[in-house]
């Protein structure tokens, strides 16, 4: 179990790129395989949205409100998002990268 994100590490694998978290109602969506430019996914906090730049750079949007961007030079050197988790109340980003598949 996560703890701070109530959610079972047995859901997570190393396909998962977010981890939508509804703190208030402690529900989650789990996204797999999801890095694809405009993609766009329904989730416990609304819809959340992937969008690259013509320089390798690229964003992350939920509601379309910008909650992660990744410069080209970030995205050049292999930098993912991979796994990030996004609370509500307020938007709260958090580099998952302790959690082991």
């Amino acid at each position: 179990m996560i703890e701070d994100l109530k959610i079972n590490k047995e859901e997570i694998t190393e396909n998962t790129d977010f981890i939508i978290v509804d703190n208030i109602e402690q529900t989650h969506t789990i996204l797999n395989n999801n890095h694809i430019s405009n993609a766009i996914n329904n989730t416990v906090l609304g819809t959340l949205s992937i969008f690259y730049n013509e320089k390798n750079g690229y964003g992350v949007y939920l509601n379309n409100n910008e909650c992660i961007i990744i410069s080209d030079s970030e995205n050049n050197k292999n930098v993912d998002i991979r796994i990030a988790a996004i609370n509500k109340e307020p938007y709260e980003v958090k580099k998952c990268k302790d959690i082991i598949y």
